[in-house]
């Protein structure tokens, strides 16, 4: 136990080390990173971590294509001994986004040269948040996620994940800083109330100006210098819209933020119809007549979303009635999970058909939660006390007084 310890100590003053002189001269820290042990024992797999973390950090700095490459490769090799280790994950994530980044950018075609990259390291930064929930690094990855989606210009995305890194870590300014830079941007871009977003990006910033100190921890001081000049920019606090008197329903799209309007906060209470987010008009290049149908189309993606975003409300808030006598099955079935279901069926066809609008983005993504709350979690317990039964032979099904196994959906 006293070896361990020493062991832990080493590591963690060496890693102390290089991560400060990373800083300082990069190429030192790639050099002395070379000569860290590597191998498969317990002892040598933390060192190798380190090893590989510095090779892309360094690499990122250097513009060193083959150390950040060497680096990918060894946290690949890693995860085939590790697998869904989140901490090899994350990093191998930034190595991906090292990578992209290092190639030269040139407009539009840099992000078609590097989509495939880009989009192992967004699925990886997923997955780390995934498996390491409200974990030490879970945060980060929400965060390194928010900055993926935000370089891709796919603010919305990148807004909840930050989000989402900030309940996992309210410290963590980096992801402040990241919300609050895209509701600026909105602001600029006259895109959704003015007034309400530069409340909520002047608490934004007021959080992050509470921690220095962990944003440092994050992103090393040579980054925080560069946020220091957002940090201090002053922006008026406006009203936060009034929902004291709206509903529930109401109250539940604000707090998630799934209102169909141009804007990322607030939800106007005081329209009747406050899903306003619509076509107003585009030019055609054929000489058809009547309605373009591409309003159409917009008009069905629409109302599939509203609907399924009610069903969400009201299988979260409400106990459905379940009037049906079923069979034991290994399947989860019932008014509830039919509800689920409907959901993320509709949310799925949103993302299909809108290939990456708004509307379907956050459909799918809020679908991803509330599958796992509503669905997922109570369809692994119910398969579980159906097995648990079939193994005892308590589980019967009848049809025309004959005995028959229930079938597995």
């Amino acid at each position: 136990m006293v070896k361990v310890s020493v062991q832990l100590k080493k590591f963690d003053l060496q890693r102390a080390r290089l991560t400060s002189l990373l800083d300082e001269d990069p190429a030192k820290a790639l050099a002395e990173a070379r000569l860290l042990p590597y191998g498969p024992s317990a002892k040598s797999k933390l060192f190798t971590s380190l090893k590989a973390s510095i090779f892309i950090e360094a690499g990122a700095c250097l513009g060193d294509k083959t150390a950040i490459e060497d680096g990918i490769a060894v946290f690949e090799d890693l995860l085939r001994t590790r697998l869904g280790d989140p901490i090899c994950s994350y990093n191998l994530g930034n190595g991906f986004v090292a990578l992209a980044d290092l190639q030269t950018h040139t407009g539009f075609d840099w992000y078609l040269q590097t989509a495939v990259i880009r989009q192992k390291a967004r699925w990886l930064f997923q997955h780390t948040a995934s498996t390491d929930k409200h974990g030490p690094i879970s945060s980060q990855a929400w965060t390194n996620l928010g900055n993926a989606f935000l370089k891709a210009h796919r603010w919305v995305e990148a807004y909840d994940a930050y989000s989402r890194a900030l309940q996992d870590d309210g410290t963590n300014g980096v992801a402040s800083t990241g919300a609050a830079k895209i509701l600026l941007r909105c602001i600029k871009r006259r895109i959704g109330n003015a007034s309400i977003l530069r409340s909520v990006a002047s608490r934004h910033l007021k959080d992050a100006r509470k921690h220095p100190d962990r944003i440092r921890e994050l992103i090393g001081p040579k980054e925080y210098r560069g946020l220091e000049k957002l940090m201090q920019q002053p922006v008026d606090a406006g009203a936060m819209p009034d929902v004291s008197q709206a509903t529930d329903y109401e109250k539940f799209v604000a707090r998630h933020r799934l209102a169909l309007s141009p804007t990322i906060e607030g939800l106007d209470c005081s329209l009747k119809r406050w899903d306003s987010l619509r076509i107003q008009s585009f030019t055609e290049s054929s000489a058809n007549s009547g309605v373009p149908p591409l309003f159409a189309m917009f008009n069905v993606l629409k109302s599939d979303f509203l609907a399924a975003r009610y069903l969400a409300y009201k299988a979260l808030s409400d106990k459905l009635p379940d009037t049906g006598f079923y069979s034991d099955t290994l399947v989860l079935c019932g008014v509830r999970s039919c509800a689920i279901h409907a959901l993320i069926g509709a949310a799925g066809l949103h993302r299909r058909a809108g290939q990456g609008s708004r509307c379907d983005e956050r459909a799918f993504l809020r679908s991803r939660s509330l599958q796992e709350r509503v669905f997922l979690k109570p369809l692994a317990r119910g398969q579980k006390r159906a097995a648990a039964r079939l193994a005892s032979g308590t589980a019967t099904g009848n049809s025309g007084g004959q005995h028959r196994h229930p079938r597995v959906g």
